[in-house]
């Protein structure tokens, strides 16, 4: 019964690594008691069984916050990453097991290895594959984001090195605590090899994290959090009344800002309710005429309209002369959030068919409709993906862009910016759909991580939390707080100074490639295994 249990053990420490409790310290111990089971449990269906419950626990919890806005999607991505843990679980068994027939350092070095390579190559998968890869929190590497001596190393391999990092210490206290045969030596050279080698990484991440940042400019940066709830059903009818309170709080928070002098105001995604291409006039042009009156310029989320039914999920640039200068359309739609994989097939064969005339029970007013909508069916925004990335110029001398919502969480899209001139991120998010759950901070982390792994300052816009000023070293400079220091659904601002850097890492230039190597690598370690007879 005992052993049972040890997933769990495994699970409850992983989540525990993760905010709200922010332990970063038990990940580095956190898959050793899931290790033990996979070593001692013979039985194939308790091996398949027992770790998808326990994974079940850091998941449902850590990607809570998508029940809030698609309760649909959150069961579908949760239920999948608890399934994704089973052939994992199988692989490693299968692994340690064949592992077993070296002796000594050889068996080691092989165990160590190929359980790193092999989980590295799952958390690469999650956070890759599409659909899920704007979803891809909770891998073990974002558990460090305030251990800052092992963040610095995101330069070189990205999260998925600090992913490999924390699995090989656990391998290693794992090898250090395994039961012996009778007569069997214990060899504890590679295991302490590991820990030194883990102990000298912090030592030079700190200094590394210590040196000042090298610079040659530096901009001042404003970071509107204006905490407005989202457009709800009953509210349609009176959208003009609420976009009235909406630029109200936004002008208000905007004039403190200035105040400071920044070089430009950011504010959050979505932070203008209405069609800012067209229409509500009024609004907008209140918007030009304050950047054009504060003569500070201005990004702002807002959305765009293309003829009768291309919606866009933008960013604007408004000039300190009140011009609207340039626009990024959002590449990367978040799914069954602002679009449905496959939609509009599903949508054609419903109407063509006639469903949801036949199960009045399924699809409930639809019934009575003209036509079915599966946007309005599953209550999401039905959005067209942008095709443009953009790099805005500030003042004709400095380059950003601006990643929409979670378009931060794939290091790739991040990645391309900074490599088509990017010399700082803005982040602009809503996140109102999260509430007070650990996805603001499992969003943020990424953030984090973004800045560490390109070398560059990431200034981050939250309707409700958590906006800050990032560090190209991941230290976090400042974020917008209440006066009891609370981060999430408050109201506020800052203004502070980034340095302006030349955003060039060894990950920068080379992306995936270690994760890559990792992913070849089990391979070899799994084919290789076939070779390998078992030991008695």
């Amino acid at each position: 019964m005992k052993r049972t249990l040890f997933p769990f053990y495994s699970f409850i420490l992983f989540t525990l690594a993760f905010p709200h409790a922010n332990l970063w310290l038990f990940a580095w111990v956190c898959l050793v008691p899931y290790l033990f089971f996979i070593y001692s449990e013979n039985k194939w269906h308790k091996l398949i069984i027992i770790p998808s419950c326990a994974f079940f626990i850091p998941m449902a919890y850590g990607c809570f916050g998508f029940a809030y806005f698609s309760f649909l999607f959150y069961f579908i991505f949760v239920l999948f990453m608890t399934i994704s843990i089973i052939p994992v679980t199988i692989i490693l068994k299968f692994i340690i097991r064949k592992g077993m027939h070296f002796t000594n350092i050889l068996r080691n070095i092989f165990i160590i290895l190929s359980i790193s390579s092999v989980w590295v190559t799952y958390e690469y998968f999650r956070s890759s594959a599409p659909i899920i890869k704007f979803c891809g929190g909770m891998l073990l590497g974002y558990s460090q984001t305030y251990n800052i001596p092992i963040l610095q190393y995101a330069s070189i391999f990205g999260v998925h090195g600090i992913s490999f990092l924390i699995v090989a210490l656990n391998s290693a206290l794992f090898l250090l605590l395994m039961p012996l045969e009778e007569g069997e030596r214990r060899e504890k050279i590679i295991p302490f090899l590991i820990i030194l080698f883990t102990i000298i990484l912090v030592v030079i991440g700190y200094i590394k994290s210590s040196i000042d940042i090298e610079q040659k400019e530096e901009i001042k940066v404003g970071i509107i959090q204006p905490n407005t709830p989202p457009v709800r059903f009953w509210e349609w009818n009176d959208l003009d009344k609420r976009e009235e309170k909406v630029i109200t709080t936004l002008f208000q928070l905007m004039r403190q800002a200035a105040l400071e002098a920044p070089d430009i105001i950011i504010l959050p995604e979505r932070a203008f309710h209405g069609n800012f291409s067209e229409g509500s006039e009024y609004g907008v042009s209140r918007i030009k005429n304050l950047a054009k009156e504060l003569n500070i310029p201005l990004i702002i989320g807002a959305t765009f309209i293309k003829g009768k039914f291309a919606r866009f999920n933008s960013a604007y640039f408004i000039s300190s002369r009140g011009e609207i200068t340039d626009r990024y359309d959002k590449i990367g739609l978040f799914p069954f959030g602002e679009y449905v994989p496959a939609g509009m097939l599903i949508e054609k064969v419903i109407n063509q068919t006639q469903l949801y005339k036949h199960f009045p029970s399924v699809f409930g007013i639809q019934q009575h409709a003209p036509y079915f909508s599966l946007d309005e069916y599953v209550n999401i925004d039905w959005l067209k993906a942008g095709t443009r990335p953009v790099v805005f110029k500030l003042n004709n001398k400095y380059s950003f862009s601006t990643p929409i919502c979670t378009e931060d969480v794939p290091p790739s899209i991040v990645r391309s910016f900074v490599n088509r001139g990017a010399q700082f991120i803005a982040v602009i998010t809503n996140d109102v759909w999260y509430r007070r759950s650990s996805m603001l901070y499992n969003h943020f982390f990424c953030s984090v991580f973004r800045a560490v792994e390109n070398n560059v300052s990431v200034v981050r816009a939250a309707n409700t939390g958590i906006s800050a000023i990032i560090l190209p070293n991941g230290r976090i400079k400042a974020t917008v707080r209440d006066k009891k220091g609370r981060e999430k659904m408050v109201k506020g601002y800052i203004v502070g100074r980034i340095p302006i850097t030349n955003g060039k890492t060894f990950y920068n230039q080379y992306g995936y490639i270690f994760p890559v190597l990792c992913t070849l690598l089990a391979i070899i370690f799994f084919i290789t295994s076939f070779f390998i007879p078992y030991k008695k």
